[in-house]
């Protein structure tokens, strides 16, 4: 009687086995492009979050050097220098607990300490001390 199944073949002990080629299935192939694609994106918004923060950070201008009232420093804002006394305290827990909106998730005074470039610290900060007097 004929094997009905041409694809099973039972081996013997005598017989080798034959080699099989060893190719990545469709799952690997699919879990490798899932996984480029994953990566992919994450650069990509990491670009975006870079562009966003530096956009923001270029179309806020200092205050202009000619200007009739003269803006404080990084260091008179980060003193409190030349505000009442009595305002200094209120002053200071607002720079300690506000937080910059530059995209820097930090405090206005860990910004204006470490961030030399960051312009919207500074800004916050002298509204705040121009509140203040």
């Amino acid at each position: 009687m004929p094997d009905p199944s041409p694809r099973l073949h039972a081996v013997g002990e005598s017989e080798p086995r034959r080699p099989r080629a060893r190719r990545p299935g469709l799952a690997v192939i699919l879990i490798a492009v899932y996984g480029l694609c994953f990566a992919a994106a994450l650069w990509w918004m990491r670009g975006a979050a870079a562009r966003a923060h530096a956009s923001k950070n270029d179309g806020d201008a200092p205050p202009a050097a000619g200007d009739s009232r003269s803006a404080p420093t990084r260091e008179q804002l980060l003193s409190g220098a030349g505000l009442d006394p009595r305002a200094r305290p209120e002053y200071a827990r607002r720079l300690a607990t506000d937080c910059c909106d530059c995209g820097c998730d930090l405090t206005l005074h860990d910004c204006l300490v470490g961030d030399q470039k960051c312009v919207r610290s500074a800004q916050i900060a002298q509204k705040i001390w121009s509140g203040s007097k």
